[in-house]
C-alpha cells in the first residue's frame, strides 16, 4: 500500500465514524511499514509481524484524530488481501 491507498482508506473510515485525518505524514509512515524492504529484502519475516508493526505504527503515529484502532484494523484486513 502506498500513501494514496491509505488516504482513500482513511477518508472512508473518517466518513464512517465522523473523525478526520490528523497527519498526512503519519499516514505516509504507516504506508512505509506496509512494504518495508532493505536492498529488496522484506523487513518483516512473517505476515503476523507485518500486521503487528502496522498496528503499532498507527498506535504511535495517530494518523487520525480519533478511532485509530479501527483504522489499524481496516488497514490490516485490507493488507491481508494483497
Amino acid at each position: 500500500m502506498d500513501t494514496t491507498d491509505l488516504l482513500v482508506i482513511a477518508d472512508e473510515v473518517c466518513d464512517a465514524v465522523h473523525t478526520r485525518i490528523r497527519s498526512l505524514s503519519a499516514l505516509s509512515a504507516v504506508a512505509a511499514v506496509t512494504h518495508c524492504t532493505v536492498d529488496g529484502i522484506p523487513v518483516h519475516g512473517t505476515v503476523e509481524q507485518r500486521r503487528a508493526d502496522v498496528v503499532e505504527t498507527v498506535r504511535r503515529m495517530q494518523p487520525l484524530v480519533t478511532h485509530n484502532a479501527l483504522f489499524a484494523e481496516v488497514v490490516v484486513a485490507l493488507l491481508d488481501r494483497d
